[in-house]
């Protein structure tokens, strides 16, 4: 999650990029002046067969072991090394999203690469794991499939009901467990 402070460096390399951009005019771009100053006109156009759009969690930056994702967002959140550069092996690995949570919402992100899948989790009692692990896609043979193609929305989710042998008259006749739904 960025910080006021980090917004502030982030905000101030943005500005400054984008005053170093100098708009031109090309196929299908009109630039015109106004009063209110220049604006850009852009004619649509098709797309054609064979191209593709650009989604969440697309592996776009690649050299013989190490790669860079299209930012996306796990519940709202970027995760903490979006930008990173991130080392894989010539062997299978998958790209995971670790997520750290409150039981009832994800408070953090982070990725990596992993030569294993993560075990499957186990519900627990009262509210959703702490931790929550996310297949994003996979590397095989120098080729990357993204799983999502979207970015990832998390929310906690009742799985089980285990009836209770002798409840008081204050507790529910069962014992709540729960794990997350992605979607």
């Amino acid at each position: 999650m960025l910080t006021p402070q980090s917004w502030e460096m982030v905000a101030q390399v943005i500005d400054a990029n984008f005053r170093e951009c100098q708009l031109q005019p090309g196929k299908g771009v009109t630039i015109s002046s106004g009063s209110g100053g220049q604006s850009v006109s852009v004619k649509p156009s098709p797309v054609q067969a064979g191209n593709s759009s650009v989604s969440p969690f697309d592996f776009i930056g690649v050299t013989s072991t190490t790669c860079q994702f299209q930012p996306g967002t796990i519940a709202g959140l970027i995760p903490t090394n979006m930008f990173a550069t991130l080392t894989f092996s010539s062997a299978t690995s998958y790209l995971l999203a670790t997520c750290t949570t409150s039981g009832q919402k994800v408070t953090a992100a982070t990725l990596s690469i992993d030569s294993s899948v993560p075990s499957l989790p186990i519900p627990t009692v009262g509210a959703a794991p702490g931790t929550l692990y996310i297949v994003l896609g996979t590397f095989v043979s120098s080729s990357f499939t993204n799983f999502w193609g979207q970015s990832i929305a998390c929310s906690p989710k009742e799985v089980m009901r285990v009836p209770k042998s002798s409840p008081t008259a204050f507790e529910l006749p069962f014992t709540s467990y729960w794990d997350w739904s992605v979607y």
